[in-house]
C-alpha cells in the first residue's frame, strides 16, 4: 500500500502544485512559513510531532485543492486519505535525520518566488524522502 500511495503521489501531486503556483496567496504561503518556524510554546513531543503533522497535512492539501483538473483533486484526495491511514499507523518520530521542516521550507520559498520547475523538484524530493522516513518507521 505505501509503495502505491507514494508512486501515485510522485508521478501527480507534483504537476498539481506546478500548475496551482499562481493561485496559492502570498499570504497564507508566509503564514505557514512563521507557523512552521514558530511552533507554539510548551507542547509535548508528542503534541508537536501531531502540530507539525496538521501543518504538513494544511501545506499538502492547499498545493492540491486549486489545481484546475477535478480528476487529479479526487484522486489525490483519495490518496490523502490512504497517505494519512499510513502516517496514523506509523510510528514516526521527529529525530536528527528528518528534514521534513526544511523540505517544507523550500517548498514554501519556491512557491513564494513562483518557480514551477524548482517546485516540481523539490516535491518530488520530499515525496521520495517521505516515503524513505515512512517505510524506516515501520521497520522499527
Amino acid at each position: 500500500l505505501l509503495e502505491e500511495v507514494f508512486e501515485v503521489r510522485e508521478a501527480i501531486e507534483p504537476v498539481m502544485a506546478m500548475r496551482n503556483i499562481n493561485q496559492i496567496k502570498q499570504e497564507w504561503l508566509l503564514d505557514i512559513k512563521k507557523r512552521l518556524l514558530e511552533p507554539p510554546a510548551g507542547l509535548s513531543e508528542d503534541a508537536l510531532r501531531e502540530y507539525y503533522v496538521s501543518l504538513d497535512e494544511e501545506l499538502h492539501t492547499k498545493i492540491i485543492e486549486g489545481c484546475p483538473n477535478r480528476y487529479m483533486r479526487r484522486l489525490m484526495k483519495n490518496i490523502q486519505d490512504q497517505n494519512m491511514r499510513l502516517r496514523l499507523a506509523s510510528t514516526t518520530v521527529m529525530d536528527d535525520d528528518d528534514h521534513t521542516m526544511d523540505e517544507h521550507l523550500q517548498i514554501i520559498d519556491s512557491i513564494l518566488e513562483r518557480d514551477r520547475e524548482k517546485l516540481g523538484e523539490l516535491l518530488l524530493f520530499h515525496l521520495k524522502e517521505s516515503k524513505k522516513r515512512m517505510k524506516k518507521s515501520f521497520r522499527n
